[in-house]
């Protein structure tokens, strides 16, 4: 597999098109269709396209491209005639419709040039019960807690034996006593 020959056919998607209503397909169906509109030599601007020649180049399965067909089709913009014997589909993009729905949305939508690339403020958000906790029971990002818990009897204090607790003074020493029956050692994560 040849990389560069593979990377070699890009697609001009204009995202402008995605304001007209007919989503990601439609808007990319158009786009398409406007650089073959361009390029034909049919003076009236109708150029010829078969399903697989469509998915070829864009990508689209045959029912996106139905789907944005009839969307592009309802509103004006992309005229689809079939004729010939075999029948084939012959597409043209209505160009003055196009800029008349386009500048429609410009007026109606006065941010269509200046777009807010920020998320906006939608208030406090909870996630789950932990972000509802007091302040001294959060777990801040970088910090990380582990604690050992100890159960000591009775009878270990006093008993002459050594002892199987051994004390740090360091915090974040771990200290993991040996295995006993009377011990109980338990371990969690805060947070």
């Amino acid at each position: 597999m040849n990389l560069e020959r593979l990377l070699d056919r890009p697609i001009a998607f204009q995202r402008v098109f995605m304001d007209l209503g007919a989503g990601a397909s439609g808007a990319l169906f158009l786009s398409q269709a406007v650089y073959w509109s361009r390029r034909t030599s049919n003076s009236e601007k109708w150029f010829y396209k078969t399903i697989q020649e469509w998915t070829e180049e864009t990508g689209l399965s045959r029912h996106e491209q139905d789907g944005a067909r009839k969307k592009l089709k309802g509103k004006g913009i992309l005229e689809i005639v079939k004729k010939g014997v075999p029948c084939r589909t012959f597409y043209r993009v209505n160009f003055e419709k196009l800029a008349e729905v386009l500048s429609e949305i410009t007026a109606t939508n006065k941010t269509a040039e200046k777009r807010q690339t920020s998320l906006p403020n939608f208030g406090k958000l909870v996630c789950d019960n932990s972000a509802n906790l007091p302040a001294e029971n959060q777990q801040t990002i970088t910090e990380i807690t582990t604690e050992i818990t100890t159960e000591i009897t009775e009878q270990d204090i006093l008993s002459d034996s050594k002892s199987n607790v051994q004390a740090s003074n360091d915090p974040n020493s771990l200290v993991v006593p040996p295995k006993s029956k009377k011990t109980k050692t338990r371990f969690w994560r805060s947070g």
